[in-house]
């Protein structure tokens, strides 16, 4: 058994009355032994395999395993018949089995009871067994680009569950979420987000220098440089920002002159490397998501002028799409909200002083122009890739929230107000003012401590309670993308509290008590 932390050990003893038989593997650990796999599965391993030429996505009756079962396999544990890679009729089955890991460490997934870094430890000692029978010719079939993608993609959703404060699975499952895995096929030493993410970066400097030495014929794509941009970004690290920046401009740099010949200590030129021409690595160039991870990552810093380096990027990109005119360059919406996004991380910690407040309306400005530039664009080509949606608007309110001042609200106020008539007007779902839209504008009105303050709210409040209401009517109730949260009465309860009404708290209470109700009710 492997201890991947010494606290561990102090519950070992404690442990031991519990029931030896106990069955603490999950519902997607167990269901890599049914007969079918999940279609979500096949269908993100497919979107890897359409980028690379091969096969689309299989049936939703296709067996994962072999229908041979094994002479012994009486004797085998789970553990041990998922590492036999006698079981896998083929490599897609091999892959899927892998896909299935880095579904099972999602953040987006309830994956109460799960160990994610046991899980993702799993998977890469399914890979490692792998490469292992390859290199001594008794791999019943070969690794690809695929295989190596999925295993960093299995870290990179690790990382963002951990730090997302999930994923550390129950006591169980911590214990004996490793048992059976043969020591060799492990490398241990994950810990934290940091440490899985950092993971996710070292398969793919493997992935690299093998290639680059020949050692394999397996070049790494913008796939798998996208997959480990992200795990890097969502670990939320101190030093992300600097990672994601590095290997961007890696994937930069090679794609434009090829990789050069290393250098020794001494400073003398080694010999070139067997596959380092530009033509072998010309298909890693950034694409647009590239581009848009390392915008919003980059806001994470709190280093003094990033700022600018997020401007250039957006530029870069839209000077090379103007070049190329290649759809993966495309700085469409979503690009946008990518750079919009990294200025409220970046403003997101300040403090309420004179110095915060400037900075704070300098980032609504550049917010702001990015937005028009977005509308200019659409409404200069009629192309709906560039049509400002809520999610644009609601992060420009958010950004002149963040002033603390009125004049900021108010300009927040007008694109509310000019956003809630087009969406009137049009029915158009993709204009509609959502949740986090509402609790945005109510949050601006309550930080300014302006005498209309609550007024504001309250009508603000309303006309979310009667959205929701309409949408329950319609039975999208359960769905609706505009019921008020908790942080939305809170935000409104603020508002009369910096209120000078004498009966503020009364109508703190009124607002909590709608809270109350609506928790009850659901």
């Amino acid at each position: 058994m492997i201890y991947r932390n010494k606290a561990l050990l102090l519950v070992v003893a404690a442990s031991a009355w519990m029931n030896e038989n106990t069955d603490a593997s999950s519902s997607r650990f167990a269901a890599a032994f049914a007969p079918t796999l999940p279609n979500v599965a096949q269908t993100n391993l497919a979107r890897q395999y359409a980028g690379v030429g091969q096969v689309q996505v299989m049936p939703s009756n296709t067996c994962l395993f072999s229908t041979k079962a094994p002479t012994d396999e009486a004797a085998q544990s789970k553990t041990e018949l998922l590492l036999d890679l006698s079981n896998y009729d083929n490599l897609r089955a091999f892959n899927l089995a892998l896909e299935d890991f880095a579904l099972e460490c999602s953040s987006s997934r309830k994956n109460n009871g799960v160990d994610v870094i046991s899980r993702a430890t799993f998977a890469e000692a399914l890979v490692t067994k792998l490469d292992l029978a390859m290199a001594d010719g008794t791999a019943p079939f070969n690794a690809d680009v695929v295989t190596y993608n999925t295993l960093m993609k299995v870290w990179s959703r690790a990382a963002q569950t951990l730090a997302d404060g999930r994923g550390r699975g129950d006591i169980n499952a911590v214990i004996h979420g490793m048992d059976d895995i043969p020591e060799e096929l492990t490398r241990g030493g994950i810990y934290t987000a940091k440490d899985a993410a950092d993971r996710a970066l070292v398969i793919m400097n493997e992935v690299e220098q093998k290639y680059l030495n020949g050692e394999s014929a397996i070049a790494p794509n913008p796939f798998g440089y996208n997959i480990v941009l992200d795990g890097l970004s969502k670990s939320h690290a101190r030093d992300a920002p600097d990672k994601v920046e590095e290997l961007f401009n890696r994937m930069r740099k090679w794609s434009r002159e090829g990789v050069p010949a290393p250098v020794d200590a001494s400073g003398e030129e080694g010999e070139e490397h067997v596959n380092g021409d530009v033509s072998k690595w010309q298909h890693i160039r950034p694409d647009a998501i590239s581009y848009s991870i390392v915008m919003e990552t980059l806001g994470q810093s709190k280093e003094y002028g990033v700022m600018s380096r997020v401007e250039d990027l957006l530029k870069d990109l839209e000077a090379c799409y103007e070049k190329s005119g290649d759809e993966e360059l495309k700085p469409v919406t979503r690009v946008a909200n990518s750079a919009i996004n990294s200025y409220l991380r970046n403003s997101g910690g300040q403090m309420r002083h004179k110095t915060s407040n400037n900075q704070a309306w300098q980032n609504a400005k550049k917010v702001h122009d990015i937005l028009n530039d977005l509308n200019a664009k659409w409404k200069e080509t009629g192309d709906a890739s560039y049509q400002p949606d809520i999610t644009t608007i609601t992060m420009v309110i958010d950004s002149y929230g963040r002033c603390t001042d009125v004049a900021a609200t108010e300009r927040g106020e007008f694109l509310f107000e000019k956003i809630f008539k087009k969406w009137q007007d049009s029915g158009d779902d993709k204009l509609k003012p959502s949740s986090k839209t509402f609790t945005v504008m109510i949050n601006s009105w309550a930080k300014t401590w302006d005498t209309r303050s609550p007024a504001k709210v309250e009508d603000l409040l309303k006309r979310m309670e009667v959205m929701y209401a309409n949408d329950i009517k319609a039975g999208i109730g359960a769905t609706s993308n505009v019921k008020p949260s908790i942080r939305t009465y809170t935000a409104a309860m603020g508002a009369w509290v910096r209120s000078r009404d004498n009966a503020k708290s009364q109508h703190a209470l009124r607002i909590l008590k709608k809270a109350l109700d609506m928790y009850k009710e659901s």
